[in-house]
């Protein structure tokens, strides 16, 4: 199948510089697309944009400098069902990309770890004895058993530690209120009463009382 029988309708926005892709039944499975990708320019270069049925928003950038750079964006305007094989391959790029999955922390054999799935298999890597935000940096497991993809997988890994600090927090299902972030899961432990005294200490009102009693105070570990 020809690339341009993907195509169901081709709207171009000559005063905005793009053009927007849209794709058939065949087209949107082929390339596992929302319902269409667009071209447009960013920073004089041109640039594919679509949104991925499994990863999401996408986009591609073609920045190779100099006169290049115009003659691409006038020919993918111009030729916008060109696009299509940069996606397939794209795609293809996506698809090679380890799937991370289930990441949370624990310990093992006493130790501080990051347990999680790598394409629905367990893993795991130890985090820093001191810091259980971060990883140790000899990473041996990825190195030995899943080498060909290491720096993917430690990019995710170190993703997820950076939005999912140590922390002592107070909630009541509805709304929450950050009491402070640890290094360790022990030095959370430690501060939690007094992260408690804290909040307390600052009611005002009975009711300001009232409303911290109803909802709990947890370590977010």
């Amino acid at each position: 199948m020809t690339n341009i029988s993907y195509i169901e309708n081709i709207d171009r926005f000559a005063d905005e510089g793009s053009v927007v892709v849209w794709l058939n039944k065949a087209g949107r499975e082929a390339l596992n697309c929302e319902n269409a990708y667009e071209i447009n320019s960013r920073n004089g270069c041109a640039n594919i944009e679509w949104s991925d049925l499994r990863f999401g928003e996408q986009h591609i950038e073609f920045a190779p400098g100099g006169s290049e750079d115009a003659r691409i964006l006038e020919y993918m305007l111009d030729n916008p069902e060109s696009a299509i094989e940069d996606i397939l391959h794209h795609l293809e790029q996506l698809n090679d990309t380890p799937d991370v999955t289930d990441i949370r922390r624990g310990f093992v054999d006493n130790s501080a770890a990051l347990l999680f799935k790598i394409n629905g298999v367990d893993w795991i890597e130890w985090l820093d004895d001191d810091n259980h935000n971060h990883l140790e940096s000899t990473h041996t497991h990825l190195d030995s058993q899943y080498a060909g993809d290491h720096e993917e997988v430690w990019a995710q890994l170190k993703e997820w530690l950076a939005d999912n600090k140590v922390l002592v927090e107070w909630s009541n299902g509805q709304a929450s209120m950050l009491g402070g972030e640890f290094d360790t899961l022990a030095e959370a432990e430690a501060a939690l009463e007094s992260v408690k005294s804290e909040f307390f200490a600052q009611c005002g009102t009975d009711e300001d009382r009232a409303n911290l009693e109803a909802g709990e105070f947890r370590i977010v570990w």
